[in-house]
Formats: structure tokens, C-alpha cells, sequence
């Protein structure tokens, strides 16, 4: 019975990698989903009565719920078809102005976090199977105001990009995947914060369409694609992070 994995479900990305999941990969029998909250993991289940659910209610900016994923995973021993690594933190403002807890907690959740959920599910993926990892486009050039957060994101896309390589005589794919603004309650409380007002960039970018995105990274993924990135003006930034020396662009990236 085909499993997909997805962390950080209950809102944002991480719910409509849910319905696309559905949608686009009709071979997935159950959905193991991870979030901090049983009753928004159980409510979101009981909205689909025809599919089967595994409601795994963990904090993995936890070290203890990597032990109760690890013996989930012994017990059941799943046929993992799909894996989103996608839950994550944001938190902005000036390193030195910053709560150490709230620099930890997304250090922990964001690189910590998404390379032991993957690991752990690794001995259970199956060939032709997929991993999307969820980096974003703050990890293309360091961000001042968000420095810790791009830099998390920078650590997840060359995870991925490494894993991909690592896995590829498995017959797995690993797309690393990278979002612009999105409208959700993360991205929401980083907008909110007083320190945005310092020249931000990002608050004047475009949105993207989660729902088209999820559905699109699931065949890109699936089609072996290595990266996948939505909208013109963040595939231009891409492009550009890539020509402009870093010193250069860093000081006009502030998040």
C-alpha cells in the first residue's frame, strides 16, 4: 500500500501538498501527516473520508518525536511513494535583536528537522519514488532581516541537491523545491514584524498560487526534475543570484 509522508500539514504549503497529493498521485493508498496539533490533523482527515490516514501529532523541532516517528515506521513498515519534507519556520528581525530560543527553533525545525524526517523515512522509500524537499527563494542569496531563516533554506537546497546524487542509483528523485510569497500565517507574522520596514524587498514581491505550485511540484518531482521554482520574477532572481556576486546583492535582498 503506497504511502506519502508530509510534514507540517495542517497549514499553508504543507495543506495543499494534501489535496494535491490526491489529485496528482492516485497510487497513494494512505497519507502519514505531520503537524503539532491532533484535532487540525484529525479534522483535516475526517474531510476525507475515502482516503486512509496516519495522524502523527509531532514537533520536529523535537528531538523526542524522532523516536515516535522511528517506531511508527518500525511497526507499520510502510511502502513510502512520496515523501514532503515541508514543515518550517520563519521568524524575522536583526540577529542581535533576536530571541537564541526563536534562532534555535528554526535552525532545529527547518535543517534539523527535515533531514532526520527524511532519513528515517529512507529505508522505507521504494524505487521510482520521490522526496521533495521545501527550500525557498530566500536561500538564493543571503537575506538581512531573515539572515538565520535563508540561511536554514540554504542548508536544505544543497541537502537536497546532495541527496538527489546520493540516491539516484536507488532509482529515488529528490526535487528541491523553492517558494516566493505565499499567503500564509508564517508568512503573515514575518510581514507583521517591525524590522520589515527597514527597505524590505520581499514584501513587495508576487504571490504565488500554493495550490497550482503543490500540484506542479508533485510532476516535476515525479518527472525527475532536480528543482523546481514558480513565477517569472523569482526564476529571474534565481538567474541573477547566480550572475551577481553575493556582497553585491545581498544588501538589496533584505526580507
Amino acid at each position: 500500500m503506497p504511502v506519502a509522508v508530509i510534514s507540517g500539514t495542517t497549514s499553508g504549503l504543507g495543506r495543499e501538498f494534501v489535496d494535491a497529493v490526491m489529485g496528482e498521485c492516485p497510487e497513494i493508498d494512505e497519507i502519514w501527516m505531520i503537524a503539532r496539533r491532533r484535532d487540525w490533523l484529525e479534522s483535516i482527515a475526517a474531510e476525507y473520508p475515502h482516503m486512509r490516514f496516519v495522524c502523527l501529532p509531532l514537533d520536529l523541532a523535537q528531538g523526542a518525536s524522532y523516536e515516535v516517528l522511528k517506531n511508527e515506521l518500525e511497526i507499520r513498515k510502510p511502502d513510502i511513494g512520496v515523501v514532503v519534507a515541508n514543515a518550517g519556520v520563519a521568524s524575522a528581525g536583526l540577529v542581535a535583536e533576536s530571541q537564541p530560543e526563536s534562532l534555535e527553533r528554526m535552525i532545529r525545525l527547518n535543517a534539523i528537522g527535515s533531514t532526520l524526517l527524511i532519513r528515517l523515512c529512507l529505508s522505507y522509500v521504494r524505487r521510482g519514488s520521490f522526496i521533495i524537499q521545501v527550500s525557498s527563494v530566500s536561500a538564493f542569496a543571503p537575506n538581512p532581516n531573515l539572515t538565520v531563516y535563508s540561511a536554514t533554506k540554504a542548508y536544505a537546497s544543497f541537502f537536497a541537491a546532495g541527496l538527489r546524487e546520493e540516491l539516484k542509483p536507488r532509482g529515488i528523485n529528490v526535487l528541491r523545491l523553492n517558494p516566493g510569497n505565499m499567503r500564509t500565517a508564517m508568512q503573515s507574522s514575518v510581514a507583521d514584524h517591525p524590522d520589515r520596514a527597514h527597505g524590505s524587498t520581499a514584501a513587495k514581491l508576487p504571490f504565488i498560487d500554493m495550490a497550482k505550485f503543490a500540484r506542479t511540484a508533485l510532476r516535476k518531482a515525479r518527472a525527475g526534475c532536480a528543482s523546481y521554482t514558480m513565477h517569472p520574477v523569482y526564476k529571474a532572481y534565481r538567474v541573477l543570484a547566480k550572475l551577481v556576486p553575493m556582497r553585491l546583492l545581498t544588501p538589496f535582498s533584505w526580507g
